[in-house]
């Protein structure tokens, strides 16, 4: 599995398909928009464009170096694990469920699911449900840990193992919220590479909606970024999203 390829691509086809069906309407239909313009095309931004193909071509590549660890230790068999989705209507997050199922399988653990169905009440009440399973680890699936602040203090002092799925801004461990681990892209990484396939795909004249969930700080900072990436480009105009 290459999580980062994966991640990228799949946040660079939202983008995209915003852009190419932003590209197909007429100008001046939306609301709130900058004046029209009749005349030729702005002469958009050759520099940007040549660096940001290099770049999509470099993120193409179908076989990148595996400089990670290729053995660990034995995993224990009979192991119960619930995973907490912010919603299943989140392909990411479903997609990353449906993951969590195929390794457990592998190795003998089961594997619960609970949905959040993307509401503050709903995630927070599914959180309290994997707790009352009192399972050997629970997976925070793309939602902020802060929403469920006492959830997780719970889980804490139960000594229950976190695993955070996009859960903050940085992978690795984590002590605020305290986290195994977090499994995520760097954001930086991810936004760029996004911004740098539609100024590549568009050769520098798009105009771009950036969609984000903002009770999500990573994926708001994300939006933010891939934003001032587009903006490196004078062709490419457009705007944030709620």
């Amino acid at each position: 599995m290459q999580p980062h390829r994966k991640s990228a691509l799949s946040t660079s086809v939202a983008v995209a398909v915003v852009a190419a069906v932003l590209a197909g309407c007429e100008r001046g239909t939306s609301t709130g928009a900058g004046p029209t313009t009749t005349g030729p095309a702005e002469a958009g931004c050759p520099a940007v464009v040549a660096g940001a193909e290099a770049a999509v071509q470099r993120a193409m590549k179908n076989r990148p170096a595996w400089h990670g660890p290729t053995r660990g230790p034995r995993a224990v068999p009979g192991k119960r694990i619930v995973y907490v989705a912010q919603t299943m209507t989140n392909p990411g997050v479903a997609g990353a469920a449906e993951g969590v199922r195929d390794a457990a399988q592998v190795i003998g653990w089961d594997v619960r699911v609970i949905d959040g169905q993307g509401t503050p009440a709903g995630i927070q009440a599914a959180f309290s449900q994997a707790l009352a399973l009192r399972p050997s680890g629970i997976v925070i699936g793309g939602f902020d840990p802060k929403l469920t602040s006492q959830q997780v203090a719970k889980a804490n002092a139960l000594h229950i193992p976190l695993i955070g799925w996009h859960a903050v801004d940085s992978p690795g461990p984590s002590k605020d919220p305290e986290l195994f681990t977090n499994i995520t892209t760097r954001v930086q990484d991810v936004a760029k590479i996004s911004a740098d396939w539609v100024i590549a795909h568009s050769h520098g004249h798009a105009g771009t909606v950036v969609f984000t969930d903002a009770s999500i700080p990573f994926a708001r900072n994300k939006s933010e970024l891939i934003k001032k990436e587009l903006a490196t480009c004078s062709g490419v105009g457009g705007g944030g999203g709620g």
